[in-house]
């Protein structure tokens, strides 16, 4: 499934500021997208267009090259389209946790499949495939997920995202609120997952940039409703002044950038802490730049 936002506008209040103004974005099927901004930049509104949550007043989104809210559909047609959207655009809002209500945790996982009227043997195979892709025991099925710890907890109530098996995934700060050991296993999760299903997108929202470094393939920055820049992570983190819209370049970067004005350049493709330190390496032994530009 591929995405595509042409101009859109929106704002919450009549006459009030457009919260997200002539946004465009194509979200190829497959890719890897961090999307990134400040606090009140429109992050999350630009996100809950992407599943019909919100639908745009100006512009449109396109959906395989259709949209879903064609104005000329009947209703009933808008409402069944809007309804298969959301069913294949996987939505984890911030501290998903919160959303939890069921006895156990296998009961939560199935409750969206369930609601796809899906035969049982199938619901439980998707319960344990997502608390696989999650890192899940099978031993915390009957569990109550309230008596899980906070890691615990955020991974269940993703589980139950996956387990509707949505072509596309969108993760609103999903780590938010996590020790750093809960942050780097659950990106490593869903760096598996996708490693697993490479047809399926993710679309990752963050303040971290650290973790855009590591997970996203294509970075948009959004500020003030509008998107500023957008690239590879590694040339926006290098190139860019990312300060001036609220955010910080991961470590990785600071360390190249700082090398860069004592005369020491390694300029790299990824921010991986291993392929920098190789790049700084190999920039010391030859004296000049080098890597890729």
């Amino acid at each position: 499934m591929s995405l595509q936002l042409e101009e859109v506008f929106f704002r919450y209040e009549d006459q009030g500021p457009w919260v997200l103004e002539g946004i465009s974005l194509e979200i190829p099927r497959g890719s890897t997208l961090g999307i990134a901004g400040g606090t009140g930049s429109g992050k999350t509104t630009l996100l809950m267009h992407l599943n019909g949550l919100l639908l745009p007043q100006k512009g449109r989104l396109l959906v395989d090259g259709e949209d879903p809210h064609d104005p000329h559909l009947s209703r009933q047609k808008r409402a069944a389209r809007r309804r298969w959207l959301r069913r294949h655009v996987g939505l984890v809002f911030q501290y998903p946790e919160n959303q939890l209500f069921e006895e156990t945790v296998e009961k939560d996982i199935a409750f969206g499949p369930k609601n796809l009227g899906l035969p049982e043997a199938e619901i439980q195979a998707r319960v344990e495939r997502s608390m696989a892709a999650l890192g899940l025991s099978f031993d915390l099925k009957g569990r109550s997920p309230f008596q899980l710890s906070g890691g615990q907890m955020r991974r269940v109530a993703v589980a139950g995202v996956l387990a509707m098996e949505p072509e596309v995934l969108v993760l609103d700060e999903p780590t938010a609120g996590l020790d750093p050991l809960g942050r780097q296993e659950l990106l490593q999760l869903l760096l598996t997952w996708k490693k697993d299903h490479p047809l399926r997108t993710i679309i990752y929202v963050s303040h971290r940039m650290d973790e855009m470094a590591l997970l996203a393939e294509r970075l948009v920055v959004i500020h003030r409703g509008k998107i500023v820049a957008q690239g590879p992570p590694a040339r926006l983190f290098l190139q860019e002044d990312l300060f001036r819209w609220g955010l910080e370049p991961p470590p990785t970067a600071q360390l190249l950038l700082g090398l860069k004005t004592r005369g020491l350049e390694a300029q790299v493709d990824r921010l991986d802490p291993r392929e920098v330190a190789l790049a700084i390496a190999r920039a010391r032994q030859k004296g000049a730049p080098c890597g890729k530009a």
